[in-house]
């Protein structure tokens, strides 16, 4: 049972690292999450985007479906967006090993999943400090009720910014 209590604490605060990681614009090293792209790498992009937009043929009822389409043309018809889907990609990796290095640290110790959450959260500040701040705004958003949705995602991004 605590065990079954303790994964679940674990998948609920990977959930929240993931959002909250998606969310940051400072990297490690100065480098920003988003690319500063020139104006003809934006040009590109937005060529790229209009073609595929004839080209795809999705239901737009499933928004997942049509996005993932889009993405994987403009990805094939635009070496920036390429670029930029790699970075992301190696980002995400990067957060999930630093993830399952705290989870590893903490696996076999008897906590509540409160004590679980925050022990990741400063495992992880340690290993990123510019993640201090995500988790207080993460923090902040739990206390005000906002659990997913539109309202956590604006919330986040105001907190943030502040």
């Amino acid at each position: 049972m605590i065990r079954n209590v303790s994964v679940l604490g674990a998948m609920l605060l990977a959930a929240s690292v993931n959002f909250a990681w998606a969310q940051t614009t400072p990297q490690q090293g100065g480098q920003s999450a988003r690319p500063t792209l020139t104006t003809e790498q934006r040009q590109e992009l937005r060529e790229a985007r209009r073609a595929c937009r004839d080209e795809v043929k999705v239901d737009s009822s499933d928004r997942r479906a049509r996005g993932r389409a889009m993405r994987e043309c403009v990805e094939k018809k635009s070496p920036v967006a390429r670029q930029i889907a790699e970075q992301r990609a190696s980002r995400r990796a990067e957060a999930r090993n630093m993830r399952r290095d705290c989870a590893d640290g903490l696996r076999g110790r008897s906590m509540s999943r409160d004590e679980r959450r925050q022990a990741m959260q400063s495992c992880m500040i340690a290993k990123r400090p510019e993640l201090k701040k995500v988790y207080e705004c993460s923090n902040q958003a739990r206390e005000k009720g906002f659990t997913s949705g539109r309202e956590r995602r604006d919330f986040m991004r105001t907190c943030r910014r502040s």
